[in-house]
């Protein structure tokens, strides 16, 4: 129910699994009820929330909560049911790319992260203790990366990334995001996604004339002993890459690996 918006993550992922189908779209459209898509830092994407401030908060006070855990972690139904069986739907990944960076709003600029903004017309600041933060940002982390979204009206739109469309059927997209780690691409005829487990992407382009995906990686702070690449079953490396636990592993100097899409 949307008094307590949380759970909700577990429900679907499980249901998704098992393939029932009906309870896995009621959570989504449970989810959709209470997630506003609203021009509003504070309410775009936000899970309603009202008491956690009172139960274990400082200020212990009844009050709607911007950035509440709820937020990122309902957006893992909202991003995976988009990406894996509507990913024609805008509007679902608008609200859970929302819901998912909500967040990030609540990080001040030394690092704390507050269980959420009291939006209280008496308050309206954060709320001094963390709470649940962690759990916030896991769900943020767990679908962070860019989404690219080929809209037949408003043509090629990225969120949590830039997007250039150069002409001859040539795409070129730069993640933004916290991670620079994932890339999901909805495109004209056919969708895939990337997932670096190691070196940051620094960017990546789809040739989708030919099928064919380049992607760069940035220099790492730290050298992995591999490169690993995971990628949507559609997606295959085109130089000799080992399967090693669901995921390609290359040469960890290699700056630009070649994809086929099949």
């Amino acid at each position: 129910m949307p008094w307590d918006s949380t759970g909700q993550e577990e429900i679907y992922v499980w249901c998704d699994y098992f393939g029932d189908e009906e309870k896995a779209k009621q959570t989504v459209d449970a989810v959709k009820a209470y997630t506003p898509s609203i021009p509003n830092w504070g309410y775009n994407g936000a899970a309603r929330r009202y008491f956690d401030s009172a139960v274990y908060g400082k200020r212990e006070v009844m009050g709607r909560l911007f950035g509440h855990y709820g937020s990122p972690l309902n957006a893992i139904p909202l991003l995976q049911s988009y990406k894996e069986h509507h990913s024609d739907d805008l509007y679902l990944l608008k609200v859970g790319y929302a819901a998912s960076t909500s967040a990030l709003t609540t990080i001040n600029q030394d690092g704390f992260g507050s269980m959420g903004y009291l939006a209280n017309p008496d308050i309206m600041d954060f709320e001094p203790y963390t709470g649940d933060y962690g759990q916030s940002f896991y769900g943020y982390m767990h679908e962070a990366g860019q989404f690219v979204h080929f809209d037949p009206q408003a043509g090629w739109l990225s969120f949590g990334g830039e997007v250039e469309d150069n002409g001859n059927m040539i795409l070129t997209m730069k993640p933004t995001d916290a991670f620079h780690k994932r890339l999901f691409v909805h495109g004209e005829e056919t969708d895939f996604e990337i997932i670096s487990e190691t070196v940051p992407i620094k960017d990546v382009v789809y040739d989708f004339a030919n099928d064919k995906i380049f992607v760069n990686f940035s220099e790492p702070k730290v050298a992995p002993r591999n490169l690993r690449i995971r990628t949507s079953e559609n997606v295959r490396p085109t130089e000799n890459g080992q399967m090693v636990r669901g995921a390609y592993e290359f040469d960890p100097l290699a700056r630009q690996l070649t994809f086929k899409i099949k």
